[in-house]
């Protein structure tokens, strides 16, 4: 498991792999994704916008359960907000309730930050290149580049695309 710094230690890892990549290869039209085969996400160290794009990331703790909660509680105050805040005539009770959501709201989002930093992560999530487009004779290139995880990149043989920067841990461990 993972915290945020070792996160953030991994992304800019990669984040430098990925521009060595594009040094040797300007023609690769890639980005770079968090995955593993329960899901994948851009490549991000918001750890709020990873638990909900891809939250079988995040180890299964209390904080990622109340997280959770917070951020359905934290949708539901906006949409009432929004609809509040088209509400015929702005009555001065209307304005008031606007500005009581305006505080829940602000204390829910600190409270979510805060939960956000506890966050841990599975160590064995990885980085990869998507491309777009698909460009198979340079993703076969790439796949013996010494940039790239030979370990966790398929083989040739299996008929993938996925070219692996590394597992969070192992970007760290470099």
């Amino acid at each position: 498991m993972l915290g945020n710094d070792g996160l953030k230690r991994a992304v800019e890892r990669s984040k430098v792999i990925f521009s060595e990549l594009r040094k040797k290869y300007p023609e690769m039209g890639a980005y770079l994704v968090l995955s593993s085969c329960k899901g994948q996400c851009n490549l991000t160290v918001d750890s709020a916008g990873i638990l909900k794009e891809f939250p079988a990331m995040v180890c299964d703790e209390p904080a990622k359960d109340g997280l959770l909660t917070l951020m359905k509680e934290i949708e539901r105050i906006a949409a009432e907000r929004r609809r509040l805040s088209f509400a015929d005539g702005q009555s001065k009770a209307v304005q008031k309730e606007l500005r009581v959501l305006e505080e829940e709201l602000k204390q829910k989002e600190q409270k979510a930050q805060e939960l956000s930093r506890s966050l841990r992560f599975h160590h064995d999530t990885q980085i990869e290149l998507r491309f777009e487009p698909l460009r198979y004779a340079l993703i076969d290139q790439l796949r013996f580049d010494p940039l790239i995880d030979k370990e966790l990149t398929p083989p040739p043989e299996i008929g993938s695309i996925r070219i692996v920067l590394g597992s969070l841990a192992k970007l760290i461990a470099e």
